[in-house]
């Protein structure tokens, strides 16, 4: 049993360690539970606290008889939410509602600015369903399939990760062959740099004016397959 524990804090942000860390610890083989990009959890309606997050990760992993990985950070957020429990594999449903646009899957810093996003397209009637995964290894593909029949299809991922090989490559792979879903991702383009958190989540086109654009070119009728939106393009 190794479980492994990696936090960073800086206002750097992704400069100060490898935006790919996602993508390489999963080909680790026979690494079970991948409790990673746990939410730094802040700063929005009812969902969970970074502490609730990390101090349940950091029990499964210690339980676990498989090597582990945990990432966090430790920006200054509101807490969203208290005393909710985690298992491994199991995502969060953070936000719905009876009419939602889209389903929207992000982790830590970009769950806050999902919620943002969430708020800026309330006053255009456009309502969104938010879950955080919590793990990508194993991914809760049944939750993700059931909040794509219920937005039409509609997923759209965001991360302050490349990409290559992070959550968007994750839920497609999860949810390919799939009749009627299709997958949009926003992701970093660039090679991170350090800056004030809100600056590089502008600039990197993960923040949540660039969530909420996405949630609206989201065609009503969404072909299957995958597309990434990252920087402002968009690659199929």
């Amino acid at each position: 049993m190794i479980p492994v524990v990696r936090v960073y804090r800086s206002s750097g942000g992704r400069g100060v360690w490898p935006s790919n860390s996602t993508s390489q610890i999963p080909c680790v083989p026979g690494l079970p539970p991948h409790p990673g990009r746990l939410p730094n959890r802040r700063d929005s309606p009812g969902s969970f606290d970074d502490g609730v997050a990390t101090e349940k990760a950091v029990e499964l992993a210690a339980n676990t008889k498989a090597v582990c990985f945990i990432q966090t950070s430790r920006p200054e957020n509101a807490i969203i939410c208290n005393n909710e429990d985690f298992q491994v594999g199991q995502a969060k449903v953070v936000l719905k509602s009876k009419d939602d646009h889209a389903t929207v899957i992000g982790g830590g810093v970009t769950l806050h600015e999902t919620f943002a996003a969430a708020e800026l397209l309330k006053k255009e009637k456009i309502n969104i369903r938010v879950l955080e995964p919590f793990t990508i290894k194993p991914l809760d593909r049944k939750l993700i399939l059931d909040s794509a029949g219920a937005t039409k299809g509609r997923i759209l991922t965001v991360e302050d990760h490349y990409y290559e090989d992070g959550i968007g490559e994750a839920v497609s792979t999860a949810v390919v062959g799939e009749p009627g879903v299709a997958v949009t991702c926003l992701a970093v383009a660039q090679v991170p740099r350090s800056g004030k958190p809100a600056e590089l989540l502008k600039m990197f086109g993960i923040d949540k004016d660039a969530i909420a654009q996405a949630v609206r070119a989201l065609s009503p009728r969404p072909r299957e397959g995958m597309e990434c939106r990252v920087g402002g393009s968009i690659h199929s």
